[in-house]
């Protein structure tokens, strides 16, 4: 007959074996939702990749090309949103032409300004512009919930997301009230 010890360390290692297997599975199996959860918002990832490489693209035609712009690039649901400010005409043709040829681009929204670039005044005016916008979505029990993106440039508001359509109604009627704002713009896709 085998000593109590030799059974107590075989039970014991076996215990740990048992405990590293478990842990080893869940760690994968964790992991793997992780990566799933990360890759199943297909949408949000291919959004945010696509964005990336436009911008880094502009970016890089820019600097050779010595142009200056103030460009906001939001890219939502394969749908690209040009915001911002370009000197000339011919510059905000050629970010729309350079968008346009990425593949995975489903349409391009030109709202680029042409003319003098916004100043600090202007910026720190936007600014509070977007801290009033989210304090009235916030506020109000109809746009409370939702998630929108909100773009300010020279004072015109770019309401961008996917909502009910009441919902993208009751936010441009609280937006257009704010102090400042001249200008409401509805980029919204609805649900209904």
């Amino acid at each position: 007959m085998k000593p109590i010890r030799y059974w107590l360390v075989t039970l014991s290692s076996a215990f740990i074996v048992l405990c590293v297997t478990l842990t080893s599975s869940c760690t994968t199996q964790s992991q793997a939702q992780s990566i799933e959860s990360w890759i199943t918002p297909g949408r949000e990832l291919d959004d945010r990749l696509l964005n990336q490489a436009i911008f880094r693209k502009l970016n890089q035609e820019f600097r050779q090309r010595d142009y200056r712009a103030q460009l906001d690039l939001v890219v939502f649901n394969g749908r690209v949103f040009l915001l911002g400010s370009v000197f000339q005409e011919t510059h905000k043709k050629l970010i729309e032409d350079m968008v346009s040829d990425f593949r995975h681009v489903k349409s391009v929204h030109n709202e680029l300004h042409v003319g003098a670039l916004r100043d600090r005044r202007v910026a720190s005016s936007d600014a509070r512009i977007r801290t009033q916008v989210r304090l009235a979505l916030l506020g109000d029990p109809r746009t409370r919930a939702e998630d929108f993106q909100i773009h300010i440039h020279k004072g015109a508001v770019y309401l961008i997301g996917l909502v009910p359509r009441a919902v993208g109604d009751a936010a441009a009627d609280l937006i257009k009230y704010i102090p400042n704002v001249e200008q409401v713009v509805i980029m919204l896709e609805y649900l209904d």
